[in-house]
């Protein structure tokens, strides 16, 4: 939503100026001819560009303009979440002007009622990260209470330095352990790692509804703020991942929220189920990771 414009007074006063001691100049003749009343400016609209959502999952087709969301018919609905698994990756990318070559391991699991992922990461941009959310599975998908990430601690001593975010949906609040403001909770959030899940859910629910060419948003929080991420559906990829019919991944890309953000594309494959198939995550530095499945 545009921001509301705020409007400032700005009072005026006559001044009293001594009269000058010298003859005063002769005013300027008013211009001859009928004059017309100045138009008054337009009105502000502070409905333009409203937000893609509110809550729910919207999709538009993409379009020059901004232009409104308009609800998914059951796109929030139909949900299909995927069997417990363990995915390996292969990790390649650059960092600081050096190769990053290591592996990645993403473990999914729930009983129906609760869900917990893991996603480790041999090298992310430097060092070994561990990420992970859990919470609680409904009728509409993932509603995750508690996200986190870590360096993989040496030796198993300590944390890791573990940063994480709790989502409170009773509280309808979000918090964050690095001292941050809270963020209001909204229907449908998601983290970092249980996005990709519940867009697998979604793809297997209905993948007719994620049209090529279509974009759409859901809300999101990570370690440090919520936000609405818009995904872009890029279509159907020819690809040559292990284990992948040729053309058969749907690639997704989030659209940038800032300067400094970061890109993320991910590719999902009809067999099995749309698990994910490839990650890729592009800095602004230019530096890059790429996540590509080993199954």
């Amino acid at each position: 939503m545009a921001p509301e414009a705020k409007l400032t007074a700005i009072k005026t006063r006559s001044l009293d100026l001594p009269t000058p001691t010298q003859a005063a100049l002769p005013r300027p003749k008013p211009p001859v001819g009928p004059k017309s009343a100045p138009k008054p400016p337009p009105a502000p609209n502070f409905d333009q560009n409203p937000p893609l959502v509110t809550g729910s999952i919207g999709v538009v087709a993409i379009k020059n303009e901004v232009t409104p969301s308009t609800e998914l018919p059951n796109i929030s609905r139909v949900t299909a979440l995927p069997e417990p698994s363990q995915r390996r990756f292969a990790v390649s990318g650059q960092h600081k002007g050096r190769a990053i070559d290591a592996t990645a391991e993403l473990d999914w699991r729930h009983d129906g009622q609760t869900f917990d992922a893991q996603l480790a990461v041999g090298q992310w941009f430097g060092a070994p990260r561990h990420s992970r959310s859990s919470g609680a599975v409904g009728e509409n998908g993932l509603s995750p209470t508690r996200y986190s990430e870590s360096a993989v601690p040496l030796l198993g001593r300590g944390n890791g330095g573990e940063r994480a975010v709790h989502i409170n949906q009773a509280q309808g609040r979000v918090s964050y352990s690095n001292n941050r403001a809270d963020a209001p909770w909204v229907d449908g959030m998601q983290d970092p790692l249980s996005v990709i899940v519940q867009l697998t859910a979604w793809l297997a629910g209905d993948a007719t509804s994620f049209r090529p060419g279509s974009r759409f948003s859901v809300p999101a929080t990570g370690l440090a703020n919520a936000s609405q991420w818009v995904f872009g559906v890029e279509g159907v990829a020819q690809t040559d991942l292990p284990g992948v019919a040729s053309a058969q991944a749907l690639k997704f890309s989030r659209e940038l929220r800032g300067e400094y953000d970061a890109r993320l594309e991910l590719w999902f494959a009809k067999a099995p189920d749309w698990q994910l198939a490839r990650m890729r995550v592009t800095r602004a530095s230019g530096d890059w990771i790429d996540l590509i499945s080993k199954q």
